[in-house]
């Protein structure tokens, strides 16, 4: 029969003082990690309640200036009527002086050349346009605007949208982009469209300029919809992109992300409880960043686009990236959601995700 082995009392003190020490080493660990832990809740709560403040303080004067800016802009459109009038009489005279001295044949001559040109542009446009949209907003068939040697037939989703996409690198002049039905860049989305990204971010133009029915001015992209805010006139809010990744998938809840500390290559939103990770990290970096795309709303889904293939997109507020592991030196592109919102077109098919991996705490 074993014998209970006694230990000597140097030996119990050895034991006593190892012990003693790994106490001493360990406990402050753990109060440490429990501080931090209870640290990163706080600031999550704090930030989540900061969010809902400022949520509301921005639906607040959205209402108010959705109200007040269409009589504003009635009265400031009758009070600038009469000097335009003027200014406009006057530049009349002055081009009529201009032409009785230096055209030969004088007014006569130029109003009737003038007249014949009109006349054959008129029958152009007639012969060559058709309507893009029929009606209560249905496409035509086919989708198609026939003329000018340019033909819509329903483009994918993916790639590079319609025909003469060019890269942003060369759009040197207001009118030197043009979309569908020969729809240009509106001068007021001008400086926003051509310094933060043109085509390849914000797609080619789908329509001119219009008026909403709260009266704020947009105009519709295929991967964008710049729209004009007043109120924030002179700074660098006064146009801002429309909330398409939101719009296009209808507010839907997508699984959110466990909070972790954001380390090189993998981002986390406090804002909306998502992360960004490479590719589409540095593009979200590299072309805008939040003015451009907005926070994330989704993690990396896989979805069915309309080319029939599956690819790992990820949605923003104002976009939808898009990977493209068979387009070389495109390997992350933007989705053409405004198009697909503009003539409401069938949606793609987004794979039921799966929950994201928690991630252990630092």
């Amino acid at each position: 029969m074993a014998t209970e082995r006694q230990y000597t009392d140097d030996e119990r003190a050895r034991y006593e003082e190892e012990v003693a020490r790994l106490r001493r080493e360990e406990l402050p660990r753990v109060r440490e990690e429990e501080i931090r832990a209870a640290a990163q809740r706080t600031v999550a709560r704090e930030v989540e309640i900061e969010r809902d403040v400022y949520r509301d303080e921005l639906d607040s004067e959205v209402e108010r200036t959705a109200v007040e800016t269409p009589q504003e802009d009635r009265i400031e459109a009758l009070r600038t009527v009469p000097s335009q009038l003027l200014i406009g009489l006057l530049l009349l005279l002055i081009l009529a002086l201009i032409i009785s001295v230096t055209r030969p044949g004088g007014l006569s001559s130029f109003f009737h050349r003038g007249a014949t040109t009109d006349t054959s542009q008129a029958a152009d446009t007639k012969k060559t346009l058709a309507p893009i949209l029929g009606p209560n907003g249905a496409t035509n068939a086919g989708n198609s605007v026939a003329g000018a040697g340019s033909q819509t037939t329903g483009q994918s989703q993916t790639g590079r949208g319609l025909a003469g996409d060019a890269e942003a690198g060369g759009i040197d002049a207001i009118n030197s982009v043009h979309g569908l039905g020969g729809a240009t860049v509106d001068p007021l989305f001008w400086p926003n469209f051509s310094s933060k990204g043109g085509v390849p971010v914000c797609g080619l133009p789908l329509a001119p300029a219009q008026k909403t029915q709260g009266g704020r001015t947009i105009q519709w992209f295929e991967r964008c919809r710049l729209e004009a805010w007043p109120e924030y006139a002179n700074t660098e809010n006064q146009v801002q992109r429309g909330l398409l990744g939101s719009e296009f998938t209808g507010n839907r809840p997508f699984p959110t992300q466990q909070y972790f500390v954001s380390q090189p290559g993998y981002h986390y939103f406090a804002e909306t409880s998502h992360a960004v990770a490479e590719p589409f990290l540095s593009f979200w970096e590299q072309n805008g960043g939040l003015a451009v795309f907005g926070y994330p709303i989704s993690e990396v889904v896989m979805e069915e686009l309309e080319d029939g293939n599956i690819h790992h997109v990820q949605y923003f507020q104002r976009a939808r990236m898009e990977e493209h592991l068979e387009s070389p030196g495109h390997q992350v592109m933007l989705g053409l959601v405004g198009r697909a919102l503009y003539l409401h077109e069938p949606q793609p098919k987004i794979v039921p995700p799966l929950q994201p991996t928690p991630l252990p705490l630092p």
